[in-house]
């Protein structure tokens, strides 16, 4: 019985519910694009990361660069070892017929077996037994070649004919170059074949940089102690380690993946301020048919029932009528987002855990605001009903007041959590402002008589108003907040990448430079000084999870003169780099450690397991800033390694980078992975900002449009409640036109607090992010955006305010009578 009620109330206000349902769907629609587009993106890049190792349980490397292939032996003599693979690199180039690019740099990787788990090559065209070349799908087809077909590579200066054995699904393991001329030049080419060949074409045989070993599931630490007694006693210079693949190293994705799902779920908090504002109404509008059934012998208890099943129903309808249109978003979204860092992967849209928790979401949290309007309906009495109740704004409480403000102070306190309380004290403080936009306006446009009509019943209706004010609030703050940091990002680019960048150019080889060549670069016409950085691979723990990331070795008088890193927060001495047992921590590494300056971090290095005083937190571009930073004349003696296969070169001024770039690989081209230069690294960086600053326009406008359908409902149901006062109004002399301006002056009160406090609110978050430390922003105003996002929430605002405003407008008049 109770939910033949529920269903027949929520079929009473068809356009009011229908409002609401719009609005909870718009939500749930935002909300599982976001979140299912964060999950399939995790996964992917995960599940690429992951599939460099395969089936690898343990890795041995080398202390100084390459050790002999007698290593490869010994390990497969070991018991418990199921599997071995033995691997090693070497930098060529490749000369491709007609293209119009010669001597293309080409990573070539030899493996001991081609048909490995541990490095699992999945062929789509040729076969696994074949000798030649193994290419990625992308790089055959930027190659425009095929199984069968044969390319020239020039290794140590001698040209090869080398055949293309297969076609192999795409993976990080062979590096791709993605589809365009600049992204082909700045990605290295890859390339896998067998090491037999390998060793033909270069004359360089018996060496391996890497073995993979993958282990019997009940012996592994047996296996893994008998195989270091095995290396240690021989005496070669390789280490063991668990083999751990961690995506952090090369993405920071975390900031992203936040921002998407504060806008999916900013979206889904307005479907539910709209579904309060909507049961706030109904329950004032059914006071009497609540204190009826009471005196009928109706408990609370079952009218709390009756309107929480009405919430019920909202929520759950709207809920799955968002599904499908929030997975075609998702899927939108999710091209958009691969789209803007150019890159281009075959994907499932994962909806395994987004999936549950929308539905699960679009249906409480919409019950939860219903709460406190449900309460109020099972505390309606007759004696109540006698008295008259309004729902205008209270007069100023300086508790509330009080409250809010201490809100906002507490934000000022550096936190993850800094926004939340300053966007909570906002809420708190907005009926305050709404009322002193009110007195404001009433000041200047009381003359006119729909003028004074509209800002008296903006105070009528002060409490609904006030929300759906705070709700406009919201989306400007965000929109302005987002809007500044991509205005810091697209201006200040090149000024925080040319401080931590470490000079001109950053170049990498496969093995070891040796003191020689780095003389060689020095005296190269237009080079102010170059460097060699060591390199030690860590292992560390957070969260009961391993981690693997990247130490890096750093000259002392070269990070003072080019700088590698700029010191965000650290000890007195945090800059002494030479300081035994300390480390600097990138503040990604430092965020994911989530320890404090001065205490202890447990690494395992090459040479053991060490512990290191955390001295600081650092800014920097090098491995997303999930690195730490040391002297490098402590890498030996505290991490066990000594060789040194990064470089960083200065230019003096006026210098062409591209053109050093191009020495650089023309005179060790066979030896250098990767030469990457400063201006290349910023225009690749601003490559991403359209794409990203059009994905979150998007989502914004998704928000704002929740807010304009929950004004339009808003301001509907307080037309409904006064149409009588319309038509009386009509029946004395008032215009369509002073009718209409009647509701358009109540949306105004709404625009204008909503837009005022939300720049306010604005400013205020972006002035948080540039007095922390854990955000890197200044103060910056983007006036030019901040005036647009202005427009753009007025026009939300009259658009949503015009409909209801043409209802009341157009009302019909009460009959005349004819006596």
């Amino acid at each position: 019985m109770f939910w033949k009620i529920s269903w027949r109330n929520f079929k009473r206000k068809p356009l009011r519910n229908f409002l609401t349902l719009l609005g909870i769907t718009v939500g749930v629609v935002s909300l599982l694009a976001v979140t299912s587009s964060v999950a399939t993106t995790n996964r992917l890049i995960n599940e690429q990361v992951q599939e460099t190792l395969g089936t690898t349980d343990f890795t041995i490397q080398s202390t100084e660069g390459n050790f002999p292939e007698q290593v490869l032996k010994e390990v497969e003599e070991v018991s418990g070892v199921e599997k071995a693979l033995g691997l090693t690199h070497l930098s060529a180039e490749v000369d491709i017929p007609g293209k119009n690019e010669a001597d293309l740099p080409v990573r070539l990787t030899g493996l001991s077996k081609m048909d490995s788990s541990l490095v699992p090559l999945k062929v789509i065209q040729g076969s696994p037994n074949s000798s030649g070349l193994f290419l990625s799908n992308a790089t055959a087809r930027l190659w425009s070649v095929k199984p069968g077909d044969s390319v020239s590579l020039k290794i140590d200066g001698k040209k090869h004919t080398v055949p293309v054995a297969a076609v192999v699904r795409d993976t990080m393991f062979l590096k791709y170059p993605v589809s365009g001329n600049e992204a082909a030049a700045r990605n290295r080419h890859a390339a896998a074949l067998p090491i037999d060949l390998l060793e033909k074409l270069s004359g360089k045989k018996g060496v391996l940089q890497e073995v993979r070993i993958q282990t019997m599931e009940s012996g592994k630490d047996q296996s893994m102690k008998e195989i270091e007694s095995r290396m240690h006693h021989k005496g070669y210079p390789v280490y063991i380690e668990a083999a751990i693949a961690d995506p952090r190293q090369k993405n920071r994705l975390d900031e992203l993946y936040l921002f998407l799902l504060v806008l999916g779920g900013t979206a889904l908090l307005i479907s539910c301020m709209i579904l309060f504002q909507t049961f706030y109404t109904n329950i004032a509008e059914r006071e009497r048919e609540f204190a009826i059934m009471k005196s009928f012998g109706s408990t609370p208890d079952q009218i709390r029932g009756i309107v929480l099943r009405e919430a019920l129903i909202l929520s759950s309808v709207g809920t799955l009528l968002g599904i499908l249109p929030g997975i075609w978003m998702a899927v939108t979204l999710q091209k958009g987002i691969f789209r803007s860092f150019h890159v281009d992967f075959d994907y499932e849209i994962q909806l395994g855990t987004a999936l549950p928790v929308t539905v699960a979401l679009g249906i409480i949290l919409p019950v939860i605001a219903s709460l406190l309007p449900v309460s109020r309906a099972s505390r309606i009495s007759v004696i109540q009903l006698q008295k008259m109740e309004k729902d205008a704004l209270s007069r100023p409480s300086k508790w509330r007041i009080l409250f809010g403000g201490a809100l906002l102070g507490i934000s000022l306190f550096d936190h993850d959590w800094s926004y939340l309380p300053a966007i909570l004290g906002a809420f708190i403080l907005i009926p305050f402002a709404f009322r002193g936009v009110q007195r404001l306006m009433w000041k200047f446009l009381r003359n006119r008589v729909e003028s004074e009509v509209a800002l008296r019943n903006a105070i009528r209706q002060g409490r609904r108003h006030s929300n759906m004010a705070a709700v406009l609030m919201l989306g400007i703050a965000l929109s302005l907040l987002m809007t500044s940091f991509f205005n810091y990002q697209d201006n200040y680019l090149e000024r925080d990448m040319a401080s931590t960048f470490g000079g001109h150019l950053q170049f990498r080889a496969e093995n070891p430079f040796t003191k020689q060549e780095i003389d060689a670069i020095r005296e190269e016409k237009g080079v102010k000084d170059t460097t060699r950085l060591g390199e030690a691979s860590v292992i560390w723990g957070s969260g009961g999870e391993q981690r693997r990331m990247n130490v890096l070795g750093v000259d002392p008088e070269w990070q003072h003169s080019h700088p590698l890193y700029t010191l965000q927060r650290g000890e007195e001495k945090a800059t002494d780099l030479s300081a035994k047992g300390t480390i600097l921590l990138g503040d990604y590494a430092f965020q994911q450690w989530g320890g404090e300056i001065g205490e202890m971090i447990r690494l395992k290095t090459p040479g053991g397991e060490e512990k290191f005083r955390v001295t600081g937190v650092v800014r920097t571009g090098f491995d997303s800033s999930y690195v730490g930073f040391v002297g490098k004349e402590r890498m030996k003696e505290e991490f066990g390694v000594a060789k040194e296969v990064r470089g960083l070169l200065a230019l003096h001024d006026q210098q062409d980078q591209e053109k050093m770039k191009e020495t650089l690989l023309h005179n060790m081209g066979n030896r250098l992975v990767e030469v990457r230069t400063l201006d290349e690294e910023i225009k690749w960086q601003r490559r991403y900002f359209p794409g990203l600053s059009f994905l979150f326009a998007g989502l914004l406008a998704v928000a704002l449009g929740t807010v304009g359908i929950g004004i339009v409902n808003l301001l509907l149901m307080s037309v409904t409640e006064r149409l009588s006062e319309y038509k009386t109004m009509r029946a004395i002399g008032a215009g369509r036109s002073q009718v209409f301006g009647m509701v358009i002056g109540e949306g105004a009160v709404i625009g204008v607090t909503g837009i005022l406090v939300g720049s306010l609110l604005g400013f205020w978050l972006i002035g948080l992010n540039a007095i922390s430390d854990l955000v890197d922003m200044e103060f910056i105003i983007p006036w030019t955006e901040w005036v647009m996002i202005c427009l753009s929430g007025a026009l939300v605002t009259f658009v949503a305010t015009s409909i209801p405003a043409a209802r009341a407008a157009f009302v019909s008049m009460p009959p005349v009578s004819s006596d």
